[in-house]
């Protein structure tokens, strides 16, 4: 229709052709570039088509110049380009790299799913409000930016606009059908039937299966996405209530398939959360584990100062135990074990003016004080782990309790939505 190069001038801009990036029954969408080198995509239809579809066009470019949201394709100019061979209407957009089909292709995480989802059904909610029909949701038509999951729902060419936005008399009969289309309603298939944005969300349930299965659910044997991704099973319940071939049964107006998915996820978070309390270990100590009794390695005696080596570096607890104790034999010529001082393994201990006998009687107390020390150490550990124990299951059987009534109140109120 138009070859690259080609310069397509508005009131206030021009645009150079740069290639053809799209084609549907509805028109062609070209890449261009603006007269300060900003990248665009341009529609654009031959003039004289159809009345249908060129009002039909002009309703979509005034639609999505005149209003505004994010995640709302937005009409930026328009204009019309006439030579000796061609005569056609056109509309500049933002140019998006990605679909929504690209992104299925690829592979989309759950998250990244469910917030495209969320932007659809916003995108939705915002057109239906006023007064705008889409009944051509599909993946091709939900653009990206490059690396950005902020999903814009475009192509409004044959949707339904209420007739105080029209511009021209569109003359769309309810018998307009689009049964080639996978994404259609069943309603969109039939003749003599009213469409209106339970047709819309239909498709949005189809999106939402085929985002996770990478297929587009048809007929009573599809692919669950509970059959790939046990976590977000709870979407099924989103998606039936999206998938009904009776309009008047599917969850509607939007705002309470947001409210749905909302209450679902919360519910699905807190039993993950009760599960996650009901598998939680108490504790990571085995209080059968003694620790051994510390041998003595060797023994060094230098500058009045006996040293004793350990086999092993106890703990801080341990040598207080020690220094605080009162043991038989605890007291050797003013040695008692508080005179002790701990360096890494070693003991040591100022013996000035002792003799060889306070010497012997002292290094036999201190291995006899190593004993009763560990005995004394591994039954205090054993009954700070039980008392731990006994803490940390009241607490959790209190955190359980209120996470069941949790998840009881939230039941209880979604009946009530």
């Amino acid at each position: 229709m138009i070859k690259a190069g080609t310069i397509l001038y508005s009131t206030y801009d021009e645009y150079t052709i740069l290639k053809q990036v799209g084609q549907g029954g509805n028109g062609m969408v070209f890449l261009a570039r603006s007269g300060d080198g900003t990248h665009y995509a341009i529609k654009a239809i031959l003039s004289k088509i159809s009345k249908m579809q060129t009002d039909r066009f002009k309703n979509e470019i005034e639609f999505c110049k005149k209003y505004s949201h994010k995640n709302i394709i937005k009409v930026i100019d328009s204009g019309r380009y006439v030579n000796e061979k061609i005569d056609i209407i056109f509309c500049v957009m933002p140019y998006y790299e990605d679909t929504l089909r690209s992104k299925i292709n690829k592979g989309l995480s759950p998250q990244e799913a469910i917030e495209i989802f969320v932007n659809i059904l916003s995108g939705l909610d915002y057109a239906h409000k006023n007064n705008t029909i889409h009944r051509d949701i599909k993946p091709e038509n939900i653009l990206f930016r490059k690396s950005s999951n902020e999903s814009v729902i475009a192509d409004f060419g044959i949707a339904h606009f209420a007739s105080e936005d029209l511009i021209a008399a569109v003359e769309t009969k309810r018998s307009d059908r689009l049964a080639n289309f996978k994404y259609a309603a069943p309603e969109q298939k039939s003749h003599d039937q009213v469409i209106d944005g339970r047709a819309d969300v239909y498709a949005c349930g189809l999106i939402l299966n085929e985002m996770f299965t990478k297929q587009v659910a048809q007929g009573g044997r599809f692919i669950k996405i509970a059959d790939v991704n046990t976590e977000y099973g709870y979407l099924d319940t989103v998606f039936d209530s999206l998938f009904c071939q009776n309009p008047n049964d599917r969850l509607y107006p939007i705002e309470k398939i947001i409210i749905e998915l909302k209450v679902l996820s919360e519910k699905q978070q807190n039993e993950n959360e009760l599960q996650e309390l009901l598998n939680r270990k108490i504790s990571e100590i085995n209080p059968n584990e003694d620790i051994p009794v510390p041998i003595v390695t060797d023994i060094d005696y230098s500058n009045n100062i006996l040293k004793f080596e350990l086999s092993y570096k106890v703990s801080n607890k341990w040598t207080q135990l020690l220094r605080e104790g009162n043991y038989s034999h605890s007291s050797v010529m003013r040695y008692d074990p508080n005179s002790f001082t701990q360096h890494g393994k070693s003991f040591t201990v100022n013996i000035n003016n002792a003799n060889e006998q306070a010497i012997g009687n002292l290094v036999r107390h201190f291995k006899e004080w190593l004993t009763i020390v560990t005995i004394i150490y591994n039954e205090q550990q054993k009954y700070e782990f039980a008392s731990r124990k006994r803490a940390e299951e009241e607490a959790m059987k209190k955190e359980i309790n209120e996470k069941e009534k949790e998840i009881r109140m939230n039941d209880y109120i979604r009946k009530l939505l």
